[in-house]
């Protein structure tokens, strides 16, 4: 490579060294719109488990369900769900995809509206469109069955600004980081506020009040606000649906109405 400034010289590799691109037996294949995919990564790539121990945790749970394409990940603290419609019911497909493998599939497709044809085999899956084509083995074993710990009975909705939540939390956290993030929400129908309060730490404490508007009981639940910042800034509306049931069951977070996507976090103990 040479310029009027400079001389450079790389040193490659035989072409014949670079590994052969595996062909897989396809055995299953699914279309999906690249946009709503990538969106779809993006609300649940989050809540992947970083712990190679537990190694389906690591991953995207991949599962059809008639003209419906489920994308599902936990850590075993938060739960993320997507939920994607298609034009047409589709094979029945059960998978899990390697977390890394979702991000670059976010990375190098763009997001337009053109489809995405994914073909599966036993062991391995195969993203393509317009020619870029990303292949990937898939990660042995079952997800773990969510749907009995999804709160049926909720007895407390709150309507929040996202934006005003996230600016809330986020000054909560100068000083919740002190206590492993963990954090006290007030859910106040008489007021119409959210308020949420650390422990007194050695650096200080806070206590932060947002407007909502409250339907049904008064609540307080103790949740990990670092999480909720995760949720947040990977919902795309204006204002955004706090569901409890009780201090013990997970709490619900969804843009307001939503109901393609669902996101939990586990209770932590009141002290």
């Amino acid at each position: 490579i040479k310029s009027k400034s400079s001389h450079t010289k790389i040193k490659g590799i035989a072409a014949t060294e670079f590994p052969l691109i595996p062909k897989i037996e396809k055995e299953k294949t699914i279309e999906v719109p690249a946009n709503l995919l990538i969106k779809g990564i993006n609300k649940t790539i989050f809540a992947c488990s970083t712990n190679i121990a537990r190694p389906v945790l690591a991953g995207v749970s991949f599962k059809t369900e008639g003209k419906k394409l489920i994308l599902a990940t936990t850590d075993s603290y938060r739960l993320s769900e997507s939920q994607i419609g298609l034009d047409k019911a589709a094979e029945e497909i059960t998978c899990i995809i390697p977390a890394k493998t979702m991000v670059e599939v976010g990375k190098v497709f763009p997001k337009n509206k053109e489809m995405i044809i994914i073909q599966l085999s036993s062991n391995q899956i195969v993203f393509n469109q317009d020619g870029i084509i990303l292949t990937s083995r898939l990660i042995e074993g079952q997800f773990p069955d969510y749907r009995p710990i999804i709160p049926r009975g909720i007895k407390t909705k709150a309507i929040l600004n996202r934006e005003e939540l996230i600016r809330a939390f986020k000054r909560v956290n100068l000083f919740a980081k002190e206590n492993n993030y963990n954090v006290k929400l007030e859910i106040n129908p008489g007021e119409n506020l959210l308020n949420i309060t650390t422990e007194s730490t050695e650096i200080g404490e806070e206590k932060a009040m947002v407007q909502a508007v409250v339907e049904g009981e008064e609540k307080t639940v103790a949740l990990n606000s670092q999480y909720f910042i995760d949720v947040l800034i990977n919902l795309d509306k204006e204002e955004v649906e706090l569901q409890i049931e009780s201090k013990l069951t997970p709490a619900i977070v969804i843009s307001k109405g939503e109901k393609d996507y669902l996101h939990l976090i586990m209770p932590l103990k009141i002290e």
